[in-house]
Parts: C-alpha cells; structure tokens; sequence
C-alpha cells in the first residue's frame, strides 16, 4: 500500500513535517450535491426529533428520517449542525437498517415482489441515498479547504470519506437485493472520494465502522468493533460490481462479503503504470462511472488503480475443486464454502462458483444480438414442472383433453402476470422482446402484485407467441428492475431440441420410481439431459432412460450446469 500512496503523491504531493505542508488535491470533485436555499431551521433541535424519531416504529422511523434529511440536503446549514444531525440519524435508524437486511437477505428478489418487502427495502435505499448526500456535503466542504484548516481536520475527513463508501456499500446490497444496480452518478462520486483522498492520505488506514451495520468481521478483530480502510471499502465495491451480482440468486450476494473477509489483506489496489493488463486485472479512474473493467478506457486521465483478482480467482477456484471431489465420492459436508455456499445445494454451489470464476475474466460476447424493433412477444414456462409438461403435452397433441389443458396454459404463458391488474394494461404485462440472439434473449415485462413467480437460476421453456415454432430451453440468468415498475430478464439458451424422457435408478438400487427428465440438444450438437436434483444424480451415476416407449441404458456425464432447481449432464448411451 506504501508504493500506491508514494504513487499518488508523485500527483498530488504534499508534505505534512514541514511547516507549511502543501496539499495538492483533486482540482475537482464531480460529486453532485442538490442546490440548497434558505436556512432550513430546526425548529425542535436534534435532540426533541431524535426523541421523535425514537417513539415511531421501525419502518415509520426510517420514513420520518427520509423525509427530515431531503429537507436539510436541500437547505444551507452551519457545518457542525449538519454533522450531529447526520451523526444522531444514522444512531437512530442503524439497527432498523441492519435488521431489514438480515430479514430479507435469505429471500428470494424475483417475482413477484410483495409489497412489505418492496416498501422495507425501498425505504432503507432512499435513507443511504440521503445520508450519503449528507455526507458529501461535510466531505465536499472539507476537501476545499485551505492547507492549514485541511491539515487541523484530515481526520474528520479522511473519516467522512471512509463513512461514503460504507454508506453506498449498503445501498448497493440493498439494491442487489431488488436485482437493481449502483446509479452511473453513484459509482463516478465513489470512485471520486477514494481517489480524492488517496491522493493526500494513506487510503490503508483502518477507522471503526458505523456501529450495528457491521455485517462482516476479520476473525482478528474478535468481538470488537468491526474497522474498514478506504481501500478495503473501496475493493468490496468494485469486486461486487465486477461480479455483477444482478445475475445471481439475491439470497446468495453475501457471498462476496464473506470471501472478500477471508481475502482482505490480498486485494489492494496498485497504481497503473501503463503495463500490460494480466488475465484477471481490471483497471479503474477517478473519474470512472462504473465498476472496474478489463480494459483501460483510451480517453481516462490519471491517476488510475490496477486491481488483481488473482487472489480470488485462486481461491474459489480451489473451493470448486475440494466440493467437487467431495460431491464425486458422495461426502455432503462442505462446510468449508463461505457463507451462504455452505448452506445450500451442492449443485448450486458449485454452479455459482463457476459462475464467479467466470465473471473475473474478460469475457467477449460470441452471438451477435438482433435488437426488436417492432413488437414482438413471447410465452414463457417457468420451471421445471411446467416445461415438463409443456414437452410431454406436445408429444400427446392428438388429444383432446390435453389441447383443451394447453389452450388455458399457453394464454397464460404469454402473460407475467396470473391475475390482469386495474392499474396496469393487459399488454403490458405480455413477454415483449427487446433483444435476441443465437446464445440468449431480454425480454422485459410491467410487473405487478399478480406476477408468476420467477427468480434468476430458473428453468424456462419458451416460443414466439401467435407461431408454431417449436418451444426451446434456458434458463434465467439475469434481473433487473428498471424505472416504472418494469423489470428485464435476460435467458441464456441451452439447447435447440428437446424431448420429455424418464429416468429410473437401475434394478436393486432403491426404489423404481420413475423420474422426469428432459433430453436435449446443447447448442454445442451434445447430447445432455436436464433434471431434478436428487442425491443419486451424479457424474457416473448409471441410470435407465425411458424415451419413446422403449428403455435403454444411460450414464450421467460431466455436470454442466447446477442450479436450485435443476441440473443438466452430459448423456452417455448406447441409443443416442
């Protein structure tokens, strides 16, 4: 960390022993404050709206101090005034903050959203975003003071500075939880404050965290107070955005945290020297309006940082191989995962590990994507019991029964939406497409109270409403809830035929039951098939596949993708 301090000193240097330090900061903050008018006073002090807000509940408090912060981010106010009004705030809604997020982490964020948890998590985002106006008010005014003033106040600065971060480190896991990303504004305005500071201070240095919103603690630290550096803050941000966590399951983003607490002392920023990117660096500047990237952007100016995700490459890595092998041999104990990858199934695990690894590489896309211009919708089956159906039904269309039952299902797949909401129009909660290609598809859609329940890892089938073009398979892997209530998600294709089959565990090995499963066509021409996750559904395991009336031997393959709900194998036998 010495050599990246010397490094932007070399930009902005400064000298504190002597007598008249000179500090050569930023020449320019882009960091957004609102226009502030007339002298918003505090008519009843902070203490009586402290009293005030200690007598409303939970989430009234949280609402009340919202709406007393937009008043003073808006209005001219003494510096010290503002500083213990944000203090007294932050004391009072800190632990309703941490209790929502401990409440509603665990829960799935994908369709529908209940109104409780929109309204609990919405509020706590609106309260980080004006506390974090709050703070850059203290800190914008701080970093343009004069050498000397700045001199007698760099901890309070340096100490606001560590406070921004931490503040939009939550509102970013609160929005995770929502599958909603960081504001271009939010990411140019983080990005500022390290670099603003990193420039005059040493951005290693560790101060005490806001006391109750402590989620992730060193085991060094034991049992008191959690500390954070700039840096540190700094490096969780933009690992989180790297990984582009609106892809995973919500209930999984505190993966991150717990690997970045094993990993803290490995991954530090180094300034940019201009040298050739490795495979797992990415680079970031101070003026940069999104997470790290691959690439250096050709119009950037200095100073820059390199980040090496080497380290957490290695180690998740290391985590796939040891679960794995331990899945392989039939061990269930993997405790050795960071929480929450040791609470759940061994195939999802595994497939999210890939999924990181994959996310810490540059990756390029090999489809090209056809842009929707005229509308044009589709149906979607969501899970792995309604595509089961879907297939087996299309292999009986001659009946009339199942050709009653498909005219109801396949009307209501062309909807994400089970029940027409007075609010919205019926057309727009219809599957519209925005974009398509040979690997994936976005479509987007209003989402209401009504919504069919869908979250990222599901299995869907899916076909062109109005068209007999066979239905294919995929899966969610992407959400994202836009302005105005809609919400994208994005398919990833995994095959270009499919067929409903059985599978049965061979005579004298339990119970035979008949399984569904579905046999299919990757894109790759490979033979695969999707199923349910049971215990016995493991590479090598050996199986007999039930496939138009007749019954031949099959043997599950190499695992390729786990999920919660589903897992598709490599399919060996003799009749395919």
């Amino acid at each position: 960390m010495k050599k990246l301090v010397q490094a932007f000193r070399q930009l902005a240097p400064f000298d504190v022993s002597g007598e008249t330090p000179r500090f050569e900061r930023l020449p320019h903050l882009a960091i957004y404050l609102p226009k502030t008018g007339r002298v918003q006073e505090v008519e009843s002090g902070p203490r009586k709206l402290q009293v005030r807000l200690q007598e409303l509940a939970p989430m009234a408090r949280i609402r009340e101090a919202v709406h007393q912060l937009r008043l003073f981010n808006r209005a001219d106010m003494r510096l010290d005034a503002r500083e213990r009004i944000t203090r007294m705030i932050i004391a009072e809604t800190a632990t309703v903050i941490a209790d929502t997020y401990k409440k509603h982490v665990h829960a799935g964020g994908g369709l529908p959203e209940g109104e409780e948890r929109r309204d609990a998590l919405g509020n706590c985002i609106a309260l980080l975003e004006e506390l974090i106006t709050s703070c850059k008010h203290l800190f914008k005014h701080d970093y343009a003071l004069s050498d000397r003033k700045y001199r007698a106040s760099r901890e309070r600065i340096y100490a606001n500075g560590v406070r921004i971060l931490e503040l939009v480190r939550w509102e970013q896991r609160f929005l995770a939880l929502r599958y909603q990303q960081l504001s271009d504004k939010s990411w140019r305005e983080a990005n500022q404050v390290f670099f603003a500071l990193a420039c005059v201070e040493d951005p290693d240095r560790r101060v005490p965290l806001i006391r109750d919103l402590e989620w992730c603690r060193s085991r060094e630290q034991g049992g008191g107070r959690a500390e954070a550096s700039l840096s540190e803050l700094f490096v969780s941000l933009q690992v989180f955005g790297v990984l582009d966590v609106v892809s995973w399951p919500a209930n999984l983003t505190r993966a991150v945290d717990s690997c970045l607490c094993r990993l803290r002392e490995q991954l530090r920023p180094r300034p940019d020297e201009g040298e050739a990117l490795g495979e797992n660096e990415v680079v970031i500047h101070a003026t940069q309006n999104r997470p790290a990237t691959f690439r250096r952007e050709p119009a950037a100016s200095p100073p820059q940082v390199i980040l090496d995700l080497a380290p957490l490459d290695r180690y998740l890595r290391r985590l796939h191989d040891e679960l794995e092998q331990k899945t392989f041999v039939g061990i269930s104990d993997w405790k050795m995962l960071p929480d929450p990858l040791s609470r759940i199934p061994a195939g999802d695990a595994l497939g999210m590990l890939r999924f990181m690894c994959g996310r810490l590489r540059a990756r390029e896309r090999k489809e090209q994507r056809f842009p929707r211009f005229q509308q044009e919708s589709q149906r979607i089956y969501p899970g792995f019991v309604e595509c089961y159906r879907l297939f087996r039904d299309q292999a009986q269309a001659d009946s009339m029964e199942v050709q009653e039952n498909r005219l109801f299902r396949d009307a209501l797949a062309g909807h994400s939406a089970a029940l027409a909401d007075r609010s919205a129009d019926e057309s727009e909660s219809r599957w519209w497409v925005v974009d398509d290609s040979d690997g994936g598809m976005l479509v987007t859609t209003k989402e209401t109270r009504y919504a069919v329940p869908m979250d990222v890892g599901q299995l869907v089938a899916f076909a062109p409403d109005e068209s007999e073009t066979p239905p294919r398979v995929g899966y969610i892997t992407r959400m994202q809830r836009r302005r105005q209530g809609y919400i994208d998600i994005a398919v990833v294709k995994i095959a270009s035929t499919v067929e409903h089959i059985f599978l049965q565990r061979p005579a004298g090995e339990g119970k035979e039951q008949r399984y569904p499963a579905l046999l299919i066509r990757s894109l790759a021409n490979e033979w695969q098939v999707i199923v349910p996750p049971r215990r016995f559904f493991v590479s090598g395991a050996p199986l007999i596949m039930g496939r138009g009336g007749e019954q031949m031997p099959l043997r599950l393959g190499e695992l390729c993708i786990g999920r919660r709900e589903f897992l598709v194998f490599q399919a060996r036998s003799p009749g395919l």
